[in-house]
């Protein structure tokens, strides 16, 4: 059997445990994504985003992380938060962890919630948001969709500048049978707001897990958002990514990537400069040791005129 059989089959005990959500939205997005990776399959070595990558090490079959199974300590978590005074909420495998997350007095206009929370309220900005920028046909991302559990919803409504940083902390276990874990981020700025949003991706303890992490962000017409992602991931860790922006008119964005961590990190970032006079801003810094691999891949597309970019 073919390691992209071993995912389908997968996706179906999978969908058999949703227990009658057949008619949802996230039901049929999530059928969408599975359909689109039985069609496409992992990319090889030919495609050339993924030329200088040994992909035998990601496309294995893991098992899926479970909701508490890993242990962690409050000293942990506070090490990992790296005294950003902000709201953090907090994913441990893959899972919103309420007793570690600190959401308190959280101003009218911002929204910080987990995707399952929203999944199950039917929240209409998830509704409204979730892939409506991401590409299905990137293998890694139709089965983060396909096996989408919770991740972190940040919204800023209409000219609303949040002045504190919204920190969204994935803290991942490891175990003798590696896990994968499927955390997805979706930040929507709308028109005239102002976010900073820090994702940090950090591992306890020294096995291994895999961590397959797609980020969706939507920054509305003269809205600005500066974003940062530190990787901290464990020593034996495998971390791939899929970041995509959608900016509209007269929008700033800004990117730090800063990877320190994992065996091996790919990181696609995309955005789409998609309104007049927008600005986009993408920032990158790896430091590695021994065998580590990072492979950093960016596309930036400009759709508009006036829309000047920077790496």
């Amino acid at each position: 059997m073919s390691n992209t059989q071993t995912y389908i089959d997968d996706f179906k005990t999978f969908e058999a445990d949703l227990n009658g959500q057949a008619t949802s939205p996230m039901h049929k997005l999530r059928q969408q994504a599975i359909k689109s990776f039985e069609a496409n399959g992992f990319p090889t070595p030919s495609d050339e985003a993924w030329k200088s990558i040994n992909l035998s090490v990601l496309t294995k079959p893991y098992r899926q992380s479970v909701a508490g199974e890993g242990s962690i300590s409050a000293e942990a978590v506070e090490d990992a938060r790296l005294g950003i005074d902000g709201w953090t909420i907090v994913f441990v495998d893959g899972f919103y962890s309420k007793a570690f997350s600190d959401l308190s007095e959280i101003p009218a206009g911002l929204t910080i919630t987990s995707i399952a929370d929203a999944i199950q309220s039917e929240c209409s900005i998830l509704t409204d948001y979730l892939s409506s920028v991401v590409d299905l046909d990137h293998a890694f991302t139709a089965l983060n969709t396909a096996f989408l559990k919770d991740g972190a919803l940040v919204h800023v409504a209409r000219n609303v500048a949040i002045e504190r940083p919204v920190h969204v902390l994935y803290l991942s276990t490891s175990s003798e049978e590696p896990a994968v874990s499927y955390p997805r981020s979706l930040f929507v700025a709308e028109e005239n707001s102002q976010l900073m949003v820090v994702e940090t991706f950090a591992g306890i303890g020294s096995g291994s897990y895999v961590s397959n992490h797609v980020a969706e962000i939507i920054v509305g017409n003269r809205a600005v958002v500066d974003h940062y992602k530190v990787g901290l991931e464990g020593d034996e860790a495998l971390h791939v990514a899929n970041q995509q922006v959608r900016q509209g008119k007269a929008s700033s964005f800004s990117s730090h990537s800063i990877s320190i961590g994992g065996a091996f990190v790919r990181n696609d970032v995309s955005s789409a400069l998609d309104g007049e006079g927008c600005e986009s801003t993408i920032n990158g810094l790896y430091v590695l040791n021994g065998e580590q691999h990072c492979d950093n891949y960016t596309l930036l597309e400009h759709r508009k005129p006036g829309c000047p970019s920077h790496e």
